[in-house]
């Protein structure tokens, strides 16, 4: 039951800071300058639920990858194959780096 409500928990922190992002922007961009490497990820799924595809591409095409990703992360322990899958999520990751720094260059 505690790790049901960690789970809750975290999940609802999540929620929050992606309404927090979708309303005022990335705090990294707001800050810094320069995007973040999930800078356009919140905009790009609420365009793919409009089925915008267009504009799911140009605000963040990796948006579903790292959303599956971070999905996997919190909850490695209910899956079997753990290093397959925490392979996958680093790898998305660094997928996603290498083209956050296409991006900003």
């Amino acid at each position: 039951m505690k790790k049901v409500k960690m789970h809750i928990f975290l999940i609802s922190l999540l929620l929050i800071f992606t309404i927090y992002c979708y309303i005022f922007g990335c705090p990294f961009r707001n800050i810094v300058g320069i995007p973040c490497p999930t800078c356009g990820v919140t905009h790009a799924l609420v365009a793919l639920v409009h089925l915008d595809f267009r504009a799911y591409i140009q605000y963040n095409f990796m948006a579903v990858p790292l959303a599956i990703a971070v999905l996997i992360a919190f909850h490695l322990k209910l899956f079997k194959h753990k290093k397959i899958l925490t392979t996958i999520v680093l790898s998305i990751a660094i997928i996603n780096f290498f083209i956050y720094l296409k991006r900003i260059f």
